[in-house]
């Protein structure tokens, strides 16, 4: 039987971070895959704003972890032509399988151990493995939906997940990319989203960088809509010009108000085990790695899950837990509605960037009275969205007085429900 300061299960991008962070605060760390290392988690590319690397204590990507960083960003209504164009905002396209295995050679560094096991059952105290029990004074769940649920944390109905797919393909025909691209006046080389194509929550994002494509695609299956595969699928069966698939991958993301609780006892969760995803646009990165350096720091303090727990949903919840509203709104939007809305200058670039980043909006002045008077302008709409915003500023403040005994928390889930409303 070994023993261990924290043992994180599942070495993706989350439980990476958090044997890296954890190795960083000098415990001693395990962590654990069901299969080969350098195959544990995603492998595709994904959006990560730069200010989370910095806020995390991670060394921003650079060489071949980092596709693009700052590109602007063209959010059209449907397939257009209304639209947001977002600039100078610090979002980065960063290979996840490179930033994961970064960080796991990292966590070695630093002195952590890392094995490929597979879990088998968990007493609370100990953990059945196939090579043999282990122990540790903190559990880490960092293993994903499906993963070993060690919190024995409820799934996610259907209507809350996101099927998403991000791929690299090659282009056949260069001049008829461009072309496309032209068409819908957005520079090659930018980002081009075309949203609520498919349901209200639906994207297409396409980059074009030399002869390659990058696409990503997300929807939600359970209302009835394709899946992201599917909508690639889609887009190589109208435009001749996207050829074969060079790399990529496809997951569901889970898309909720975070959980009442994500820490208690000897266990922690982090990332897609504990719903740390910004609903509004369905980015867990930077919410896996702000965690995980803080369940580092509260541990290595001699504080266990449940300081981790009090901590991050005063810090993070309120945020996350505004996103889901703000998500089951946009569902309901409907394209014209969202076209509406970018017509009469209420979703500004300013907003629109910050909800990108995944920070909290802070317009300046001008563009809040800009915002101010598109609600004005959009008439009936800006009936429903006044108070889905008032919702998102409560949730916010209500968050932040997440209380530090269980002996408050039935009241306090009472007041988060009716503010979540139908999210809860």
């Amino acid at each position: 039987m070994s023993s261990w300061d924290v043992l994180v299960v599942g070495l993706g991008t989350a439980g990476a971070a958090t044997v890296a962070a954890c190795a960083a605060e000098g415990l001693r760390v395990l962590g654990v895959d069901r299969v080969e290392l350098d195959s544990a988690g995603a492998g595709w590319i994904n959006g990560v704003p730069e200010w989370a690397f910095e806020a995390a204590g991670v060394a921003a990507p650079w060489g071949p972890e980092l596709h693009a960083k700052g590109l602007d960003f063209h959010m059209l209504a449907g397939w257009g032509p209304r639209r947001v164009r977002m600039r100078g905002h610090d979002l980065m396209e960063v290979d996840m399988g490179l930033l994961s295995r970064r960080l796991r050679a990292l966590a070695q560094q630093r002195g952590a151990t890392l094995r490929r096991l597979r879990v088998l059952d968990f007493d609370g105290r100990h953990l059945e493995t196939s090579q043999g029990q282990l122990t540790a004074e903190v559990y880490v769940d960092a293993s994903g939906l499906s993963g070993a649920s060690l919190m024995r944390q409820p799934g996610v109905a259907r209507e809350d997940l996101c099927v998403a797919a991000q791929q690299v393909h090659a282009v056949t025909d260069l001049q008829a990319a461009r072309d496309f691209f032209a068409r819908h006046e957005v520079p090659v080389g930018h980002t081009l989203c075309f949203t609520s194509i498919a349901g209200g929550y639906s994207i297409l994002n396409l980059r074009l960088a030399g002869e390659r494509l990058a696409v990503l695609a997300g929807a939600i299956p359970g209302l009835g809509h394709p899946s992201g595969p599917a909508l690639i699928r889609q887009l190589r069966s109208e435009q001749g010009w996207v050829g074969d698939k060079i790399s990529g991958g496809s997951r569901p993301i889970p898309l909720q108000a975070p959980p009442l609780c994500i820490g208690e006892g000897r266990v922690a969760l982090i990332g897609d085990a504990a719903r740390q995803v910004h609903s509004a646009h369905g980015s867990g990165i930077a919410q896996q790695l702000l965690a995980a350096r803080l369940l580092a720091r509260v541990v290595a303090s001699g504080r266990g899950p449940a300081e981790y727990n009090r901590q991050w949903q005063r810090r993070h919840g309120g945020l996350l837990a505004g996103a889901d509203v703000f998500r089951r709104f946009s569902a309901d939007l409907g394209v014209e509605r969202l076209g509406q809305l970018m017509e009469a200058g209420v979703l500004t670039p300013g907003i629109s960037a910050d909800v990108l980043t995944q920070r909290r909006p802070r317009p300046a002045p001008a563009e809040l009275l800009q915002a101010g008077r598109g609600l004005l302008r959009a008439g009936r709409l800006s009936a429903r969205l006044a108070p889905v915003l008032a919702r998102m500023a409560a949730l916010e403040a209500h968050y932040l007085r997440y209380p530090g005994s269980s002996a408050g928390l039935v009241r306090w889930n009472r007041q988060r429900r009716a503010l979540l409303g139908s999210a809860a």
